[in-house]
């Protein structure tokens, strides 16, 4: 991972355009060509480093509540 793709995250992070050509509105912010955003975002997907690219929604402004929970259950006790 170098430096590009660093930006590359963060700026998918932080502000992913909502728009008919993402990639290209990437590539203007970033300086790059739409297709090498688009290439170097389907590499970082595949070494794992990007698991998932997906809306993220701030609850309290919709008024929702939202929680986050996990538990530790024994193996044979998952499909109880």
């Amino acid at each position: 991972m170098d430096a590009i793709d660093r930006k590359i995250i963060n700026a998918i992070q932080s502000n992913f355009p909502i728009s008919p050509q993402p990639y290209h509105e990437l590539g203007k912010q970033l300086d790059l060509p739409p297709d090498e955003v688009l290439k170097r975002v389907k590499a970082l997907k595949t070494a794992g480093i990007i698991r998932r690219i997906g809306g993220n929604f701030h609850s309290r402004r919709l008024n929702y509540t939202s929680t986050l929970c996990a538990a530790r259950v024994p193996e044979d006790k998952l499909e109880h």
